[in-house]
């Protein structure tokens, strides 16, 4: 992906995905309040992750991916990078650290709700 221009899209704390345990994830667009906006028409983001024993699978409109980490990996994190170029040339891109822990996810301890509609 080309170096990013601009704010990053989301910086959110992931809860983590335990090895031989597959998380999912969401690229979210975002307007300069920091409100979800519906994707670009024909904009397809592209997923990487930093680490091989932790591949990402993207879905076909991109919006989403899931990572399974390998049941043997010792790695105690990777980075999930999503960006997109939009037709006017911004970059667009997000990072997450994303905890890999024996213990597998955390119980939550707070909620929110965003209206997706």
């Amino acid at each position: 992906m080309p170096a990013t221009i601009g704010q990053p899209v989301v910086s959110l704390v992931p809860v983590g995905v335990a090895p031989g345990k597959t998380g999912q994830f969401q690229f979210n667009y975002l307007d300069a309040n920091g409100n979800a906006v519906n994707p670009p028409a024909g904009i397809i983001p592209q997923w990487v992750s930093s680490e091989p024993t932790a591949p990402v699978v993207a879905a076909a409109d991109g919006l989403t991916a899931s990572v399974t980490v390998d049941a043997k990996s010792t790695i105690t994190n990777f980075l999930l990078t999503c960006g997109s170029l939009l037709a006017d040339g911004k970059q667009l891109q997000a990072t997450l650290t994303v905890p890999v822990a024996a213990s597998g996810p955390v119980d939550p301890v707070t909620a929110s709700i965003t209206q997706t509609a």
